[in-house]
């Protein structure tokens, strides 16, 4: 026991922890403050001077950590600089650009895209502009179907191709992602997109027989040989991910059962999972072995088994395609791998900031990246977590336990593992809610079996037909096949666990002041033996309810209307919030069949970023993919009372998956003419005002759903796609349209919002849904000046992100996100 005149020192006697913590908050302060990084680097200079000053002459130990700790902060805050992005020159047209391939082909389900380091880009026939830019270049399969399949590229090969070259696309709204800032992060400072693979041409350099060249073509041809194994799609896209890293095929209904059986960290190449498998290997290397006698009477075993699982560590990594997360993983691997070598393996907490210090050092904008906080979250607290909890069972993680029965010490190694994937699941909860908003309890049974089947049997198994394949062919397809038997078992497991109806649900995303008191809540319930921790640990929790209550009670006690305008691209989505805490989402967005899903991946994460997990009534103005797309993942996730439409969802393209989503989740659906008022309490009322019967022979657009919602004195016009023969047929009902905010119709083409609707509505606001850059060019300018020459004040969600205004039904507030 630690004296209590000794614990000032304990800082210093792990002073690596210390260390890298001050190092990581360097580098979040640098990205809070965007201070110079210089004044960094003359901080740490002249503190390192003065702590080498005294312990050179072995003085002031507490003062002298103390400097090293500012040194170290200044330093990471001196990292922690996010390099600016190199201008993108404009052309009229596609650009020509010249590069280097970084990377390999990543194929996803429709659509492949890679990593490239410009050259040069240019016009067609033009000069050429020299540029050191990284870009990430992406093929849209479903551009290029007729088209010639896309060259096999490799990291190396020269790379030319006819692309639109742009800044990478964001949407901006509270608590989504900000999709441009992650790739700055990750170094990418453009995207292009090319319209089929004839665009693209690859002259390989001498070059390319480099270590990486010579990798990408082993993945690409593993992965091609268990694409032809006799099988179900789903088995052999799941063992590419467990072998190499390459989820981009696995289908949207696997996913989403290992999401729900809490397994989805199994598909990804993470800290955990690879610490797994180095295990693995470690214990199987260390029991064959001490057969070998004269090994082990000659050398320690366990350091023969370190040292050897190293370059195994190595070779999964680049099998893997060295991506940065899995590099990271195993750097983290290999510290303690080092540790195990030179006999310091006593503190893995030290050998844990170690690693991180290793990571953070040479890529600090890892700090910001999702896989770095789950990796060191959860090694963290199975690391401090693992000696309490099996020390308060009475199962010692020491205790050798050799006079115990055989079927106890396996009782004892399963209660072990079932600790360990407690205090895994423990240490990344609160990032999994923040992050992902969904949890599993299901999970930790689901780990105890799949884990040892994935890192133990099928993952050393698509090793060993990785290694086999360039040697035999016939060989390596009887190891794949039978790690395809081992991979339909981990499917059905997760497919029998994801189906259960309370296996996982989704949750408002939790304040960052939850998180922290979430984690500082379990790091106290640790150390319960302490009497101070147990009331530390009390308090934490009575702190989350209160959080958790106020969160829950704010909006049903709120008397405010708020509408907001979402940012999503080219398409239209706004949240309406009623007095009294009742929703309306009206559209949803585009999605993709297999890819990028608005109202999964920006709309969900902005509503519980909202603290809301259900909505009373979802609108699709009309059945068109930019409104309707991403509305389906909307109505199964958040389950609404009622679908309002004006149009049949069944018999259009764009809605029938809506149509699928509303029968299965038993949601109602209205179908809304004019005339009807669908909602009037205390100064609140919601009309509906087009389309009308008479509106049939009418393009979609035109017949899109019109709502004017009105509380006390102010006034919403909503209207969807509506264009010149819709608004006139609106103006003919001679009908109260006057509103303070107008929702342009069709994202503010040059046919809507006419002269004589604006005389008719006399908006004081008007909000353009547009994505930026579009190919449109909404909205358009003759709107525009229409809309200026009536004095009316035009928000744009291209350009200032979502727009949200609030009233009281007195005073109107508007803000934005921009």
């Amino acid at each position: 026991m630690v004296s209590r005149f000794d614990q000032h020192k304990l800082p210093m006697r792990r002073p690596l922890i210390s260390l890298a913590v001050a190092f990581a908050l360097g580098i979040l302060l640098q990205d809070l403050s965007g201070w110079p990084a210089a004044l960094g680097l003359s901080i740490a200079a002249g503190f390192s001077l003065v702590a080498g000053s005294l312990a050179l002459f072995k003085v002031g130990g507490p003062l002298r950590f103390f400097l090293w700790l500012t040194a170290f902060l200044a330093v990471g805050f001196s990292r922690g600089t996010l390099p600016d992005v190199p201008d993108l020159p404009k052309f009229e047209s596609k650009t020509v650009i010249s590069a280097v391939a970084e990377s390999g082909w990543e194929v996803l389900p429709n659509k492949r895209r890679i990593e490239l380091r410009l050259h040069s880009l240019r016009e067609p026939g033009g000069l050429p502009i020299a540029s050191r830019a990284r870009v990430r270049l992406t093929v849209y399969d479903h551009w290029s179907e007729d088209g010639p399949d896309c060259p096999e590229i490799l990291p190396g090969n020269t790379v030319r191709a006819l692309a639109k070259v742009r800044l990478p696309n964001s949407s901006h709204n509270p608590g989504v992602t900000d999709y441009g800032l992650m790739l700055r992060r990750r170094g990418i400072d453009w995207t292009a997109t090319v319209g089929s693979c004839e665009d693209i041409l690859v002259e390989v350099r001498s070059d390319s027989a480099s270590l990486a060249g010579w990798v990408a073509s082993a993945r690409a041809s593993l992965q091609r040989f268990i694409q032809a194994r006799d099988g179900p799609v789903a088995l052999k896209s799941v063992l590419v991910a467990l072998t190499i890293g390459q989820k981009g095929q696995i289908p949207t209904a696997t996913r989403e059962s290992f999401q729900r059986a809490g397994l989805a960290h199994l598909l990804a190449i993470s800290g955990l999972h690879l610490g797994f498998v180095a295990f693995g290997v470690f214990v199987l290397l260390q029991l064959l072995l001490v057969r070998i006698k004269r090994l082990a009477l000659r050398f320690d075993i366990r350091r023969l088994a370190a040292v050897t699982v190293i370059p195994v560590t190595v070779f999964y990594i680049l099998l893997s395609g060295a991506h940065l997360p899995a590099i990271r993983a195993g750097i983290m691997v290999i510290c303690f791998l080092v540790a195990v070598i030179v006999r310091r393996e006593s503190d893995p907490l030290q050998t844990l900031a170690a690693a991180a210090l290793i990571v953070l050092g040479i890529w600090p904008q890892s700090l910001f990246a999702v896989s770095f906080g789950l990796s060191f979250s959860a090694v963290t607290f199975v690391i401090i977590g693992m000696p309490v909890l099996s020390a308060w069972l009475n199962m010692p993680l020491n205790r050798k336990g050799l006079a115990d029965p055989w079927y106890r010490r396996i009782f004892v190694r399963l209660v072990h593992f079932l600790l360990l994937s407690l205090t895994a699941i423990l240490g990344t909860a609160p990032l999994v809610a923040y992050y992902f908003n969904q949890a599993s309890p299901i999970g930790l049974l689901a780990n105890l079996v799949a884990v040892p089947l994935a890192a133990w049997l099928i993952v050393p198994l698509g090793l060993l037909a990785a290694l086999v394949f360039p040697l035999s062919a016939g060989l390596a397809g009887l190891i794949a096949d039978a790690a395809l038997g081992l991979t339909g078992w981990l499917v059905e497991l997760a497919g029998w666990l994801g189906g259960i109806s309370w296996a996982a649900f989704f949750m408002a995303t939790p304040s960052v002041l939850q998180v922290i008191v979430s984690y500082a809540t379990t790091f106290m319930f640790l150390k319960m033996k302490l009497r101070w921790a147990r009331w530390a640990a009390v308090s934490g929790l009575g702190l989350l309810v209160v959080l958790w209550v106020i969160g829950r009670l704010a909006p049903i006690f709120s008397d405010k209307l708020e509408v907001t305008f979402l940012d999503v691209g080219q398409g239209d989505s706004t949240l309406v919030r009623l007095p009294g805490s009742d929703t309306i989402l009206i559209d949803g967005g585009e999605a993709q069949e297999g890819g990028f899903d608005t109202g999964r991946q920006i709309i969900a994460r902005f509503l519980w970023g909202q603290g809301i997990t259900h909505l009373d009534t979802v609108v699709v103005t009309h059945p068109q993919s930019d409104h309707a797309g991403g509305l389906a993942s909307i109505v199964r996730i958040f389950r609404p009372r009622e679908l309002w439409t004006a149009q049949a969802l069944e018999d259009k393209p764009a809605t029938e998956a809506l149509a699928r989503a509303a029968k299965e989740t038993g949601t109602h659906v209205r179908q809304l003419r004019a005339g009807q008022q669908m909602l009037a309490t205390e100064g609140l009322v919601v009309d509906v005002v087009w389309p009308t019967k008479a509106a049939q022979e009418l393009s979609d657009n035109e017949r899109s759903l019109v709502l004017r919602i009105s509380y006390g004195q102010h006034t919403f016009l909503l209207t969807g796609d509506l264009e010149k023969d819709g608004e006139a047929g609106l103006i003919a009902r001679a009908i109260e349209l006057e509103a303070d905010v107008l929702k342009l119709g069709h994202h503010g083409s040059r046919n809507a919002t006419s002269k004589e609707l604006l005389e008719k509505v006399k908006p004081d606001f008007a909000v353009a849904s547009a994505g930026r850059d579009n190919s449109y060019g909404f909205p358009h300018p003759e709107l525009l000046e229409r809309l200026e020459a009536a004095g009316v004040r035009v928000f744009r969600t291209d350009l200032h992100g979502a727009v949200s205004f609030e009233t009281d039904g007195q005073t109107l507030e508007v803000s934005r996100f921009r």
